[in-house]
């Protein structure tokens, strides 16, 4: 029975590229296996949530938009998606900030693009003003409050006792509970829940759909779900869409773990769909650190008698052959054995 020890922190001068969630290791010397060699996982370190809580996987909006009339006096329709920056969102106001700036530029496209009427879009803008106007940003940005300091004399006072003050203004349009801006939908935070709102123009409906991972960060589930749930802005009403619980910032967006390696034999998980499976385990993010000494070590067939490099790599989702993307650092042990 052999040892190897692996991790993305060795070799990396061979290596540079080797990151957490997938690396290669270069042998000191090859392995040398006796036939029908097996191998398995003895015990793997790493850190929890070393990944982002919104990652490629489930970072998708699914939108439904309809009623948006064009010029000749038409309507038309579309089922659409947009998906946010994979990261680790640590707060509500970022993530919030993130889902505004994926909607309304994936709102202004279709109008730009769909021959609708004029009032949906400004078509004399060109790049970057346009994503300034549908992000509220640059000149398009809304006055924020300030202060100044009034100097006005008063005529009935002595110099030595005239006064400068300091004056707050307060635009007309400024809402303290509005922590997401954007010029067709827009986020707020009231009473410990996360809003939208619409904004601009309501002559369209708008049909919104988060995957499960969002919606459980937002507070618009507690529960894993698989199938999406759709909130609707009404044509002609300026309806809000109010999340249903607090914000869950802390939601666990990762249950799985598949770790695949090059050495291993195929294993079939049916519809043509093939793996070099090594093991499936749980993603632990309740501790500050997980050191899995597996007490029973599942062994795969080992496909040559002669290794000189071992590739890691880890998997959240076998349809799409996603790598998971880990920012700390794995420690593994593999135990060979014969038979």
């Amino acid at each position: 029975m052999k040892h190897v020890y692996l991790s993305n922190r060795f070799g990396v001068d061979v290596y540079p590229r080797n990151v957490g969630g997938e690396f290669v290791n270069y042998l000191n010397e090859p392995l040398i296996l006796p036939p029908q060699c097996s191998v398995g996982i003895h015990e793997i370190y790493y850190l929890p949530n070393g990944w982002y809580n919104v990652r490629s996987t489930n970072n998708t909006i699914s939108m439904r938009i309809s009623n948006v009339k064009k010029d000749d006096g038409t309507f038309t329709s579309r089922n659409m998606t947009t998906q946010i920056p994979p990261n680790q969102y640590v707060n509500g106001i970022a993530l919030m900030q993130a889902i505004v700036n994926s909607i309304n530029k994936v709102l202004y496209e279709y109008f730009r693009n769909s021959e609708a009427a004029g009032f949906y879009w400004k078509r004399d803008l060109g790049s970057p003003a346009r994503d300034w106007w549908y992000n509220r940003q640059g000149g398009w940005k809304r006055e924020q409050p300030y202060t100044y300091i009034d100097k006005t004399v008063n005529q009935n006072k002595p110099g030595s006792l005239q006064e400068w003050k300091d004056v707050e203004v307060i635009p007309g349009d400024w809402d303290p509970r509005r922590i997401a801006d954007g010029r067709y939908i827009m986020g707020y935070y009231e009473d410990n829940h996360l809003v939208l709102k619409r904004d601009y123009t309501n002559e369209y409906t708008l049909d919104i759909a988060f995957g499960d991972s969002i919606s459980r960060l937002l507070g618009f589930s507690q529960l894993e779900r698989q199938q999406l749930e759709w909130y609707a802005f009404q044509k002609a009403r300026w309806n809000s869409i109010r999340a249903a619980y607090v914000p869950n910032m802390n939601a666990q967006t990762l249950n799985t773990i598949w770790v695949m390696c090059d050495v291993v034999e195929l294993t079939d998980f049916g519809c043509g769909k093939q793996y070099p499976l090594l093991r499936v385990m749980p993603a632990d993010t309740m501790r500050n650190h997980v050191s899995h000494n597996f007490g029973i070590t599942q062994y795969r067939k080992v496909i040559g008698p002669r290794i000189n490099s071992i590739r890691i790599w880890f998997v959240e989702d076998l349809s799409s052959n996603t790598v998971l993307d880990i920012y700390s650092d794995v420690y593994i042990r593999l135990e060979f054995k014969n038979g």
